[in-house]
Parts: structure tokens; sequence; C-alpha cells
């Protein structure tokens, strides 16, 4: 059949009858025999069919045909090409002796470094040892197509081949690589060494003159202006704990000092190589292969950090000049006495000042101190009765008492309103400032905005339940399951969590999160973070009898969520069981759960859970500014008996 196949073909159109003719054939999975009798066969049927046309038939040259054919049989398949390039790119002479081609020019394209090379942007290549990639890109910067030094091509004695196109695309090319106006690349390394010899290769090839060289401590590494591409080639090292290292400190320069780059990461092992993983979740992964060697390519978009560290001038603010405003003076001087004592204490720098402590006054006030101190008001939704004009009065009363008490200027007194969220609304943001600071708790730094969400990224009232679950994380498996911005996981991490999972639906909180992490140094390989709806993936995880399993568990579901990306709504009164229950199964012999949510009518179904001991820790649970408030939340200790 194969032979039949070729002889059907009308040979006098690629070959001359006097030509010289090469068959290369690989099998897989086929019953034809070996791929030196297959190749035989496909040169039979061309032979003779010229012989059957005019009694001449062309020769077999392995060293330089004219026409290359590779015969691919696959099972019952079998696929005839003719080969137009005439072998690989590093056969010839010249500049492209020095790179093979191929997995450089991917991982720059996986990249999309030829359009950011239009727009004049930036490329950083950390590594200089790999060849290919220090190839590809000089010879993209420089303008040089791929194999414009090579002797020959395949197609130029190929019948179909048109000289003259061909001479008009050559001289085109060479034209196009006279000294374009590219930004230089940049190349790091941190053995001196590996970064000599790829300067030397790169010298011979003439491309010295596009690239700038760079060692020392990855940690001094800076960026140029950017955005741009940040490269980071397969690790050299052979022990996993030094692969691991790299990747650490790899990952922290390239969220610190690349914020807002893209960058692609060549590793090792096109199934995976976990020493060299970032916790980052990558864009996009690829596996390729470089003949019998796996790679993988994956794709990052560093989150920008701006960290603000404003410098405001003293703006005056109104007096409170109303005896409605004076009475919340009054009341706001009172629990400052009291909580800023407490607070200096026990070293909590952000705390809940008032929650509505005169009802007529329906407003809570968070003092959070950063490099300053900021204070955010958080309206409740007046009842519709009232009317707008008296609302919009005791708020201004509200504020001009919070100015007045701590001498802050208007710019750091944000103001928001609070009310039921649905849908998607609970996700959407507010404004678009962009502006992070960063505060600490127990020692911890966090990250915090105060304009662009309604909530800052820290729950105050969970201040103790974290603390708690920091204490109780030491050499545990740990996870954090509607994980918001993962100040749980920061404290579990930092008590000595063996490793950590952050589940969240939002892909902004576990950038959030993960950034949490990195702030404090406690990133790495043992912290995962999955974007996923919670409700689906405790399925999941359940269902996989060989899944990982923990030693401490902390959930916090929201009271109501119906987001478009869920499969289901979730009514955290409704579901508690399914989710208790499914989480428990999570846990190792002797593991922990703590649950928690902000459902004031929230009711325990003990009865339906009666296989769980469960232990209501709601009341020392709530920190001292939040007293006030017992029902801010509930909180639970559960365990298998």
């Amino acid at each position: 059949e194969v032979y039949q196949a070729v002889r059907a073909i009308d040979w006098s159109e690629h070959l001359r009858p006097d030509g010289r003719l090469l068959v290369e054939a690989k099998l897989r999975d086929t019953q034809l025999g070996n791929a030196h009798f297959i190749a035989l066969k496909v040169k039979d049927a061309i032979a003779d069919q010229f012989r059957e046309a005019c009694g001449e038939r062309p020769s077999v040259d392995t060293r330089d045909p004219d026409l290359r054919l590779n015969l691919f049989v696959h099972r019952a398949q079998a696929q005839l090409a003719i080969d137009l390039s005439g072998g690989g790119l590093r056969r010839g002479g010249g500049e492209d002796a020095h790179w093979r081609g191929g997995l450089g020019a991917a991982a720059l394209y996986f990249g999309d470094w030829p359009a950011r090379l239009q727009r004049g942007e930036p490329l950083m290549i950390l590594g200089a040892g790999d060849a290919d990639v220090l190839g590809s890109a000089a010879l993209m910067s420089s303008g040089g197509a791929p194999g414009l030094s090579l002797p020959h091509f395949g197609f130029e004695r190929w019948l179909g081949h048109v000289p003259a196109l061909w001479r008009r695309l050559r001289e085109a090319a060479q034209a196009a690589r006279q000294s374009p106006q590219v930004p230089p690349i940049q190349v790091w390394d941190e053995h001196r060494q590996s970064l000599h010899q790829a300067r030397m290769r790169c010298e011979q090839a003439g491309w010295d003159g596009l690239i700038q060289w760079h060692s020392g401590e990855l940690s001094e590494l800076q960026a140029p202006p950017g955005p741009g591409l940040l490269l980071l080639t397969a690790p050299t090292a052979t022990h996993a704990r030094a692969r691991e290292d790299f990747a650490r400190r790899s990952e922290a320069v390239a969220r610190q000092a690349f914020a807002g780059w893209t960058a692609v990461q060549l590793g090792l092992g096109a199934e995976a190589d976990a020493q060299a993983d970032w916790s980052l979740a990558p864009d996009q992964v690829l596996s390729v292969f470089r003949g019998k060697s796996g790679f993988r390519l994956r794709r990052f978009t560093l989150p920008p950090i701006r960290i603000l560290r404003p410098q405001v001038a003293p703006q005056p603010v109104a007096a409170v000049d109303t005896a409605g405003g004076q009475m919340v003076l009054n009341r706001l001087r009172k629990n400052y006495k009291h909580l800023g004592k407490w607070a200096r204490r026990t070293g909590v720098s952000c705390y809940r000042l008032y929650d509505a402590d005169l009802p007529e006054y329906a407003a809570a006030v968070d003092l959070y101190q950063s490099d300053l101190l900021w204070a955010v008001v958080q309206e409740y939704a007046p009842p519709a009765k009232l009317d707008p004009q008296l609302a919009a009065q005791r708020l201004d009363d509200i504020v001009a008492a919070v100015a007045q008490l701590l001498d802050l200027p208007a710019q750091r007194v944000i103001v928001k309103q609070r009310r039921r969220q649905r849908g998607a609304s609970q996700y959407e943001k507010l404004d678009r400032r962009d502006q992070a600071h960063i505060v600490t708790e127990a020692g911890l730094k966090l990250w915090v905005n105060f304009t662009d969400y309604l909530d800052t990224g820290l729950f105050l009232d969970h201040r103790d339940t974290r603390i708690e679950l920091g204490q109780r994380a030491a050499g545990k498996h740990v996870l954090n399951l509607f994980a918001y911005t993962g100040v749980a996981t920061v404290h579990m991490v930092a008590g000595g969590a063996r490793s950590s999972t952050t589940v969240d639906m939002s892909k902004t909180y576990l950038d959030w999160a993960q950034r949490n992490l990195l702030l404090n140094g406690l990133d790495g390989q043992a912290h995962r973070f999955v974007q996923a709806d919670c409700l689906r993936w405790l399925d999941q995880a359940v269902a996989d009898p060989a899944g990982k399993r923990y030693g401490l568990i902390f959930m916090d579901p929201p009271t109501f969520s119906s987001s478009k990306r869920m499969d289901d709504v979730l009514d955290v009164q409704r579901d508690h069981v399914r989710l208790i229950q499914a989480a428990a199964t999570l846990l190792r012999p002797g593991g922990e759960l703590y649950f928690s949510n902000n459902f004031r009518r929230f009711r325990m179904d003990a009865q339906a859970l009666a296989e769980l001991a469960i232990e209501d820790i709601s009341a020392r649970s709530i920190p001292e500014d939040f007293r006030r408030n017992p029902r801010i939340h509930q909180c639970y200790r559960i365990t298998r008996r």
C-alpha cells in the first residue's frame, strides 16, 4: 500500500530523472518492519516510475541529495514530506554554528519577543549557559533571518524552486540586518566562568555588540526601564536544593525588580521539575522537546507592585461644629483612650475604633498604622426613610470628628459605604488608584489597599483567630479555604507549617496572598495557590483517595455568594454542613478544622454533624476592639471523634 501510494505521485514535478534522492523513514506502532526496509520501498516506487516513463532512474545520495524525503508511519497512517530545509540549522558554518535553533526561539516567541522588540522593549536573560537562547535573541535583535549564513537549503534543487524570487528574498534579509536600533540584550549570570564562555561564543559569532553582560548577586539585579521580557534559562545546578534555592531567589527578584514585566521560565523536564517551579501561578505552560531532552516553558505576568509612601501636606479639616458631631467626638475620644492604650500594650497596629456605638451615627471606623496613620470610615447604608441630607450631615460629623481627634488631613480619612453585596458586585473594584500600603500584625508584614475595594485586604475581627492558627501550625500541612488575601496562610506558614494550600475563586486575591507571603520571605515550592470555586474544589479533593490531607484547615466562607464563576449559589446557613463534612474528610488523624462566618443569625447544625466534635470558640476569638459587637462573627474548632 505504501509503494502504490508513493508511485501514484507525479515525481517529475519534484525531481529530474538523473537527480539524487534520499529517503529517511521513522516508524511507530506499526507492523511494516524496520525503517530501512520501508525507506527502500519508497525509493523503489519513485525509481520504478521514472524507469517506466523515460528509461532512466534517480540515484541515492546520502550526503548531498537534490530531494530529501521524510516518511513517518504511525499505526495504519503514513505521511510523506519533502524536506525543503535540507537538514538542521546547525549544519553550516558561520554564526549558525553557535546555536541550535528551535528551543531558544520557542521561548522568545512564547514571550511575544518579536512584537516587544518592535516596540523597543528590553530583554533580560537570567543565565548565560544556554547558547540556544542567546543565539536566538541575538539573531532576532540584529534583524538576521535564521540560517542566513547557511550555504544552501533543500529547496534550491527542488524543481518547484524559483531562483529569482529566492535571490530577492535573500537580498532583503541581508539588508534588514544592517544595525537595527534596538535596546541591547541584558544577560546576567552569577557564575563568572559561564558568563565568560558565553561572551567568547557571542564575540566569535559577531553578536557581542548586541549584548550587555552582568554578574554579581542576584538580589542586587536592577531591571531596565520596562515593561519588558524576563527570560530565565534552564538551571545548570544538578542538586535539587540548589535549583530550589535559585527558583526562590529568582522569583523574589522577578516580583520586586521586574514587577509589571512578562516572565518566561525555561525549566528542565517536560513533565515537571518541582525544584525549578515558582509559587506564582503561570498564565500558560508548554511542554517541548529538543531531541530526547524534555523542557517546560512557563509564562507569567508579574503583578505590578506600587508602594505608596505618601508625604501628605496637612490640610485644615472643618472643625466639629454640630451637637451631633461633638457627641461622636466624645465617644471616639473615650474609645481611643481605652483602645489606644490596649493597642500599644499588645503591639496591635490596626484596630477598630468605633462601630456604630451611637446607633444614629451608623458607621465603623478602623485605624491602620503604616508609614503614616490612616482612618477608614465605612458608613452602613442608612434606612431608606432617613432624609438624605441628614444622613450626609451625620457622615460629615463622623469624618470631621475622626480627623479632629487624630489630627489627620482629609486625604488620610477614607470614606466608604457598606451595603449587602450580591452576585458579581462582591468582586468589583471601587476605584483604580492601585495604592498599596504595608501594615503589620503580630510581627508579620501585610499589604492593604484602602481605596480600590470595599474591604482593605485585612479582616480585623479575625486577628486573634489567625494568631491562634499560627500557634497551632508547626510541622503541619495546612489548608486555607475562601482564603481572601491569604493572611491566615501567612500566619500558619510563619508558625512553621510544612506546606500550605490556599484556595480562592479570585485571581486578584490569590496574587495578593502570594505577595503577602513574599513580603515576609515565606514563599517557596511548598506553598500552592489554587484559583477555584471552593465548593467544587472540596468535592474533587474528597473524591481523590490519594489526595493530600491536612493537619490544620481554616475556612471562612462568605454569608452569601452567587458569582458567575461558581457552579452553584453559596448560602452559608444552608451549605455549612456540606462544607464542614467535606473539609473534615480532608483532615489527618488528630487534625483540626477552624470554621468561621459572619452571618449574625447563623445556627450550627450539630445534629447533622454528630460524627464531629464541635467547640464554639467565638467568645475567645473576638478581639478587644470588637467586644462591643460580639456577633461580628462566629468561630468553631472542629475535630473528628
